[in-house]
């Protein structure tokens, strides 16, 4: 790489550096505005720096600076702020937790068992689409019940040999179409389980804004394996009859017979025990009568204390002298950026809907004032579509942590049910691949380079957003309404 190119991108994430700093310390004095008061400017000022210093320098420091001069605004101290978002057990604690059972279960090579059993099943065999679907499946249970970037790269690993052994051209649409696919439906594995990493951050969200809102486990499930299958036919229709690609030479379970036939060793067994009875004792609440004591333990025990207990089993049960779970080596891939991020974004949340601030008031005031007399359907719909295209050109994340409060808290000011707009928009949001800028998973994918031209990736990027709002709109709000 020549130096220039360098200097220039240096050049830019100094002035954009500078920019943040400036929109941190000088919005808080311009004059209020609505119902803002001079705190609520400061806590506008640290919002608006930190969603700027988001988009162009990074998440950590940004994140770090926003709390410092959240504690400085007036309206908590710089101790406040940080233990506020440091001690929500509801997302940061979670999070981490969730990564570390993640990274446990990856290492212990229980996401190539999961693998290997779907792809060799013999009832897919000389049938392409149905190997496509096996292999979506494939990715979405390993993200699911591991990482969503184990589920990419053990899939990718896979598929790299096997589209090699079948001699698919790389950088073509056909291989653009099955890597895309993999990391699509692993973004949509992430939204299975309600406690998984993805899930516990984004309806934090939500809650952060709605006090009180409960989303059931069991019908959260449920709701979401329905928007897999379809989006999964979605998605095979569009490659089989849109754009017509050919795939009979993948569809031999021969292919991936490297992958498949190995039994469990004892590892791989206890991860899986581990992984079935966390989820158990989570979803044991929701499904026995509220008066049963087994349920009120479990309800009391929490996410945090299953968590807890699914990281303890595995660290104290030893072989060859070393726990099955290393808890401080699960716990050095946790995505620290995230973390931060999410630290900031809870009291800084806090902070907008204070009455003392008039952020909140005034923000949805004024869209009030615009929608009218809107239905909630109707206002669900017009701002899942239009999250939907913003999210392609701004971080997915960024546009939940902003957005996904305040609009489901007018959603419920509508008259309408928030958890429906949740959900709905929550499946939109992971549909952000048409560019770069969209997910940190879209810039993987098109960052792969060998393998995906980029023509293809904003082609399909688009095609998937077209899915997704169109299961959203037409199936996602009824099937929303049924279940929440």
């Amino acid at each position: 790489m020549s130096v220039a190119p360098v200097k220039q991108k240096n050049t830019v994430y100094y002035i954009n550096t500078c920019i943040t700093i400036i929109l941190f310390l000088g919005i808080g004095h311009l004059p209020p505005f609505g119902q803002i008061t001079p705190m609520g400017m400061k806590v506008l000022a640290v919002f608006i720096g930190m969603l700027y210093g988001w988009l162009t320098v990074g998440f950590a420091w940004p994140s770090i600076f926003g709390t410092i001069m959240l504690g400085l605004s007036g309206a908590m101290t710089v101790n406040q702020a940080f233990s506020s978002g440091w001690g929500n057990v509801n997302a940061v604690i979670m999070v981490i937790m969730a990564c570390a059972l993640a990274n446990y279960l990856d290492q212990c090579k229980l996401t190539d068992a999961i693998a290997g059993f779907f792809l060799t099943r013999k009832f897919v065999d000389g049938k392409p689409y149905a190997m496509i679907c096996m292999i979506f499946v494939a990715a979405y249970v390993i993200g699911a019940f591991t990482s969503l970037f184990a589920g990419i790269f053990v899939m990718w690993a896979i598929l790299y040999k096997v589209m090699d052994l079948v001699g698919y051209e790389k950088r073509s649409l056909r291989s653009c179409y099955l890597l895309g696919m993999v990391v699509y439906s692993a973004n949509l594995g992430g939204l299975f389980l309600p406690f998984h990493a993805s899930a516990i951050m984004y309806t934090g969200f939500v809650k952060q804004s709605i006090e009180g809102l409960a989303i059931p486990y069991a019908q959260y499930m449920v709701f979401q394996f329905f928007a897999m299958l379809a989006l999964m036919i979605g998605y095979v229709l569009v490659g089989k009859f849109l754009l017509r690609l050919d795939f009979s030479a993948l569809a031999k379970t021969e292919n991936f017979a490297m992958y498949g036939g190995k039994k469990l060793n004892f590892e791989q067994k206890f991860g899986l025990i581990d992984l079935l009875f966390m989820v158990i004792l989570l979803l044991i609440p929701d499904l026995l009568p509220k008066t049963n004591p087994v349920a009120a333990f479990m309800k009391s025990l929490g996410v945090v204390g299953v968590f807890g207990l699914a990281m303890i089993v595995p660290a104290i049960i030893k072989k060859d002298g070393k726990p099955l779970m290393n808890i401080s080596e699960c716990t050095k891939n946790t995505p620290w950026d995230i973390i931060w991020l999410l630290v900031a974004t809870m009291p800084v949340a806090a902070a907008m809907q204070s009455a003392d601030s008039g952020i909140l008031s005034t923000m949805v005031g004024g869209v009030m004032g615009v929608i009218g007399n809107m239905s909630w359907i109707t206002f669900t719909i017009i701002t899942t579509i239009i999250l939907g295209l913003a999210t392609q050109v701004m971080h997915n994340l960024i546009i939940a942590a902003v957005l996904f409060g305040p609009l489901a808290l007018i959603c419920q000011q509508l008259g309408g049910n928030p958890v429906v707009w949740f959900m709905v928009n929550y499946i939109v949001n992971m549909a952000a691949f048409m560019t770069p800028a969209g997910s940190g998973t879209s810039a993987i994918l098109h960052g792969n380079s060998e393998w995906v031209r980029p023509r293809d990736a904003y082609l399909l990027g688009t095609l998937w957003l077209i899915i997704s709002v169109v299961f959203a709109t037409l199936v996602g709000v009824s099937l929303g309404q049924v279940l929440f």
